[in-house]
C-alpha cells in the first residue's frame, strides 16, 4: 500500500490532480453551490502548500481551484441564462461557425460580445429567412431563448449550449472578428478543394477526418460508419492530431533548435489545427496533451504520456467544465489510457518473446493491440451509453489505420502545396484514391450478415470487471518491471 502511495501520489501527482478534478468536477454538476466551497478548501490547501514549502502541493491545489472558480462563473453563466428562458434578449454576437440549411431552417453558431447575455454566451440559434451567416460577422440581434429538455441537457451543457435559441431580428455591423473570420475561411477552402478533386463520398469522407464537418456524407456512408463502430477514425480525434502533430514535431525538432521557439511554434500549432477543427473535446484533450508534452522540455524533463493525458482533463475542464458529460471527451480519455499505459507492455512483451526487430512487423503489432485495448476499455461505456457493441470494429480499425494516415497526410501536403497546381492535383487524387480505399472497406465490414450485438447490464459489468482486474496486473507487472531495472 506505501509503495502504492509512493508511485501514485507522489512520482505521479497527476493522478490525484485528475481524481480530485473529476470528483470535484462531477459533484458540482449535481450540487452547484458546493463550487464556493470547494474553491475555498483548495485556496485554503494552496495557502497551506505555500507555508510549507511544498511546490508539488501548491500546483495541484491551484489547479483545482481555478477549476473550482471556473465551475463558479460556469454556473453564474448558466442561472443567467435560464433565467431568461422564454423571454427576448438583444445583443451582439459574433458568429464562430457558418450557417447551414437544416429542416427549411438556417442554424449556425455565435457568442454573445456585449448586451443581455454574459459575454462569451455559446448560442446555436435557428433562424427561419433565407440569409447565410460567415464566421467572424458580428451582428445585432434579437434572440428568443426557450431552457434545454432535461433529456438533452447533458449533451447541451457538455457544449456549452445553456439555452435553444431563435433568432427573432438581425442586422450586420460592419466590423468582423479577424480570428473567426480566418478560421472559418481555412475550413471553407479546405471543404472547396476536397469536394473539387474528390467529388461524392469521398470528399466528403476526407473533410469529416480532416476537419470534423460530417455534414457532407451522404447517410447510407454514415450509418455504415456508425455500424461497424469506426467512427473514431473517420472523424477528427486524437489520433488525427497526433498524426499532423506527429509530422509537424519531427520538423521542429530537426530544424528549430532553440526549445523555446520550438514550443513556441508547437502550441500556436496546436491551437491554430484545433481551432480549425471546431474546438472539439476530443481535440482539446489531445490538443492539451500535446502542449503538456512540448512543455515538459523546457523544464529538461522528458515527457510523459500518461502524465501528459491526466493533466489533460482538467486542462479541458479549465475551458469547459460540463465536458464531464460529454460522451466523445470521456471515450477519448479511456482509449487514450488504453493506449499510453495497457497496450505498450503487451506490444513489448510480443517484441521481446518473438525477437521482432523490424518496425514495419512492430508498427503492424502496435495497431492490433491498440485497437483491441481500446475497443476493450471503451465498452463499459459504450455499452452505457448506445447499448450497442460493434463485433467488427477491431478487424475495420485494423484496415483503416494506415489508409487514414495516407489520406490525412497526403491531404495535408496537397492543401499546403495547392499554389502548386500540377504538384497538389496529383496529391489530392493519392488522397482520394485511399478516401475510396476507406469507402470500400467500411461498405465490406457493413455488408457483413452480423456487425454489432446489443448488451446489456451483466455485460457491462463483467467488462467493467475484467478491465479493472487487467489495470491492476499491468500496474502489478509495471512496478516489477522498474524494480528490476532499479536493481
Amino acid at each position: 500500500m506505501k509503495t502504492i502511495r509512493k508511485d501514485f501520489f507522489i512520482k505521479r501527482p497527476a493522478v490525484p490532480v485528475a481524481l480530485v478534478t473529476v470528483a470535484v468536477t462531477y459533484i458540482s454538476t449535481y450540487i452547484g453551490r458546493l463550487t464556493v466551497i470547494f474553491a475555498a478548501l483548495f485556496l485554503s490547501a494552496m495557502i497551506i502548500s505555500l507555508v510549507f514549502k511544498d511546490l508539488k502541493a501548491f500546483a495541484a491545489a491551484l489547479i483545482i481551484l481555478v477549476i473550482s472558480v471556473n465551475l463558479c462563473l460556469t454556473y453564474n453563466k448558466l442561472n443567467t441564462v435560464r433565467a431568461f428562458a422564454g423571454k427576448e434578449v438583444s445583443g451582439t454576437f459574433v458568429v464562430t461557425a457558418d450557417s447551414v440549411s437544416s429542416g427549411g431552417d438556417t442554424e449556425f453558431q455565435m457568442k454573445s460580445i456585449s448586451g443581455d447575455l454574459p459575454k462569451g454566451c455559446l448560442l446555436e440559434p435557428k433562424y427561419s429567412g433565407e440569409e447565410t451567416f460567415t464566421a467572424g460577422e458580428i451582428i445585432n440581434a434579437d434572440v428568443a431563448l426557450y431552457d434545454v429538455d432535461k433529456s438533452y441537457r447533458k449533451s447541451h451543457y457538455s457544449e456549452g449550449i445553456y439555452a435553444i435559441s431563435r433568432i427573432e431580428s438581425f442586422e450586420f455591423k460592419d466590423d468582423t472578428n479577424i480570428f473567426y473570420k480566418t478560421l472559418g475561411s481555412i475550413r471553407r477552402y479546405i471543404k472547396e478543394c476536397y469536394l473539387k478533386y474528390a467529388p461524392g463520398d469521398a470528399g466528403a469522407l476526407l473533410i469529416a477526418i480532416t476537419i470534423g464537418d460530417k455534414s457532407y456524407l451522404s447517410d447510407g456512408l454514415a450509418y455504415s460508419i456508425r455500424q461497424i463502430g469506426v467512427s473514431h477514425m473517420v472523424a477528427v480525434s486524437g489520433f488525427h492530431l497526433a498524426v499532423i502533430m506527429g509530422n509537424l514535431f519531427s520538423l521542429f525538432n530537426r530544424f528549430v533548435k532553440n526549445r523555446y521557439l520550438r514550443f513556441l511554434m508547437s502550441l500556436l500549432a496546436v491551437v491554430f489545427i484545433t481551432g480549425v477543427c471546431g474546438f472539439t473535446k476530443s481535440i482539446l484533450r489531445a490538443g492539451s496533451m500535446f502542449i503538456i508534452s512540448a512543455a515538459a522540455v523546457l523544464f529538461d524533463r522528458e515527457s510523459d504520456s500518461l502524465s501528459s493525458l491526466l493533466l489533460s482533463i482538467p486542462a479541458v475542464f479549465m475551458i469547459s467544465p460540463f465536458a464531464i458529460f460529454s460522451v466523445g471527451f470521456n471515450l477519448s480519455v479511456i482509449a487514450t489510457f488504453a493506449l499510453v499505459y495497457i497496450s505498450p507492455l503487451f506490444c513489448d512483451t510480443l517484441y521481446k518473446i518473438l525477437a521482432v526487430r523490424s518496425e514495419a512487423v512492430k508498427s503492424l503489432i502496435n495497431i492490433v493491440f491498440n485497437s483491441f485495448f481500446a475497443a476493450l476499455y471503451t465498452m463499459p461505456a459504450i455499452i452505457k451509453v448506445f447499448g450497442t457493441v460493434s463485433i467488427v470494429s477491431i478487424f475495420a480499425n485494423l484496415f483503416l489505420n494506415y489508409l487514414v494516415t495516407l489520406a490525412l497526410v497526403f491531404g495535408a501536403f496537397a492543401l499546403v502545396l495547392s499554389p502548386v497546381g500540377f504538384i497538389s492535383k496529383i496529391l489530392f487524387s493519392a488522397a482520394a484514391l485511399f478516401s475510396k480505399a476507406m469507402i470500400f472497406i467500411i461498405s465490406g465490414f457493413y455488408e457483413l450478415p452480423v456487425v454489432s450485438v446489443n448488451l446489456g447490464q451483466t455485460s457491462y459489468i463483467i467488462s467493467l470487471v475484467v478491465i479493472l482486474v487487467l489495470t491492476a496486473l499491468v500496474y502489478y507487472y509495471n512496478n516489477l518491471i522498474i524494480r528490476g531495472s532499479k536493481a
